[in-house]
């Protein structure tokens, strides 16, 4: 058992793809929701299966929403069944290794989390404004990574719209369109049933649309939150950027990158606009390396 539980450690510590680790967290924390419940009804708990939910999924109704804020980030990383977290895990997989094949791992985790918070903020949204939903607004919730699965996979459909993946029985199909035909998909089902995961699945889909064209206009939407994210591994871990110091008391350098990544930005956002126009295959050898290289950053 240490044998397997070493095993999970490595790859989830020295794994290099965010995509792998963000999976092995919904994964971790659905069979924890699972085996919390199975400890409870063994020890004849009182306990409501829906509890988990109440309090980690997020409300449709803004009062409750004021009293657990944390379930607008929370309800992403909560599933309701196998079928559930296996169907967005595969997605996320699929469409997130394009993702950062791409992009790296730094664009990765902002798209989807503000892919889950805008998934939420429309389902808020439309819940409160549609006569519709008006009879069920003080007893809906939600939960589930679909819109943050959602927002990276139409991320990547707006970034490499002519990408072609294989599917079994279809055959090639280009990523604009598998995108537009989940999109789709959920806008003609809200009204026959799960209404409220549908709408959060457009409001990711939004988010990873705006956020690349943003992009390709220059602005990175997730520097603030990798910034974030790097103070915080600088206070858990101590770790502190590189100087480099000399003999000579009066004078110091240190290590300065930033005209190297701002010249590094410009000719990736070049080759991004190459392939929207041309698609992948259009780059150069120099160009391809380039991106290979450019993606294994962290």
């Amino acid at each position: 058992m240490s044998t397997l539980w070493d095993d999970i450690k490595t790859q989830f510590i020295y794994s290099r793809s965010i995509v792998v680790r963000v999976i092995f967290i919904n994964v971790a924390i659905f069979l924890l929701t699972f085996l919390i419940n199975t400890f409870l009804y063994l020890g004849k708990v009182p306990f409501d299966n829906n509890i988990i939910n109440t309090y980690l999924g997020v409300p449709s109704d803004i009062h409750t929403l004021l009293h657990r804020p944390w379930t607008i980030i929370t309800y992403g990383f909560i599933h309701s069944g196998w079928l559930h977290i296996i169907f967005n895990m595969l997605t996320l997989y699929w469409f997130g290794s394009i993702f950062t094949e791409f992009l790296g791992n730094k664009k990765f985790l902002p798209v989807y989390l503000y892919g889950i918070i805008a998934g939420a903020v429309l389902f808020i949204l439309i819940y409160n404004t549609a006569p519709v939903f008006k009879s069920v607004l003080h007893d809906s919730s939600m939960v589930g990574a679909s819109a943050g699965v959602l927002a990276i996979a139409v991320a990547a459909a707006t970034l490499l719209p002519d990408y072609t993946i294989f599917l079994i029985l279809i055959g090639p199909v280009r990523l604009k369109w598998l995108a537009l035909v989940m999109v789709l998909i959920d806008l003609i089902s809200i009204p026959f049933g799960n209404p409220g995961g549908h709408i959060a699945h457009i409001g990711g889909a939004i988010l990873g649309f705006v956020y690349i064209k943003q992009l390709q206009a220059g602005n990175d939407w997730g520097r603030g939150l990798n910034n974030l994210f790097d103070w915080a591994v600088t206070i858990f871990t101590g770790r502190r950027k590189l100087k480099v110091h000399t003999s000579n008391t009066n004078f110091r350098t240190e290590k300065k990158e930033e005209p190297a990544n701002e010249k590094q930005q410009e000719k990736l956002d070049r080759i991004l606009d190459k392939i929207s126009n041309s698609g992948y295959d259009g780059l150069t050898k120099e160009e391809k390396e380039f991106l290979f290289r450019y993606s294994k950053k962290d």
